[in-house]
C-alpha cells in the first residue's frame, strides 16, 4: 500500500531513487536517518536477532523492517547507524549496539539541528 500512497500523494521530500528528496517543500523541512543491521546489534535483546531474521526478506540493506533506500526522505543525515528499527527509537529497555551512538543522542542532535535552523 505504500506505493500506492506515495503514487497518490506524491511529495518532492520522497526521492525516486535512493538519494535525497527535496530538503524542504513549502516551508517545511524534511530529515531522515535509519539504520542497517546484519547481525544482533545487542546480544541481551531479544528483538534484534527477530530484526536480523526478518531483514533476511529484503534484497538490499535495512534495518529489519524497512530497507535503507525506503527510509530516504527529505535531507538523509546518514543511512548506515548500526541500529535495527527497534534501536533507532531506543525501544526493548535501551538495549542497543555497545559501540554505536545512541538513539538519545541521535534525537538531541536533531533538536540542535532543528534549534540551529531556528525552527
Amino acid at each position: 500500500g505504500a506505493a500506492r500512497f506515495n503514487t497518490r500523494y506524491p511529495s518532492p521530500a520522497l526521492p525516486t531513487d535512493c538519494g535525497q528528496g527535496a530538503a524542504e517543500v513549502d516551508g517545511i523541512r524534511y530529515y531522515s536517518w535509519t539504520g542497517i543491521t546484519r547481525l544482533p546489534t545487542n546480544l541481551l535483546d531479544p528483538s534484534a536477532t527477530a530484526l536480523v531474521a526478518t531483514g533476511q526478506l529484503f534484497d538490499g540493506p535495512n534495518d529489519g523492517l524497512v530497507g535503507q533506500c525506503s527510509a530516504h526522505f527529505g535531507r538523509v543525515i546518514r543511512d548506515d547507524y548500526r541500529m535495527d528499527h527497534l534501536d533507532e527509537v531506543n525501544q526493548v529497555a535501551g538495549l542497543v549496539a555497545p559501540i554505536e551512538i545512541s538513539p538519545v543522542s541521535l534525537f538531541r542532535q536533531q533538536a540542535n539541528r532543528l534549534k540551529n535552523a531556528g525552527l
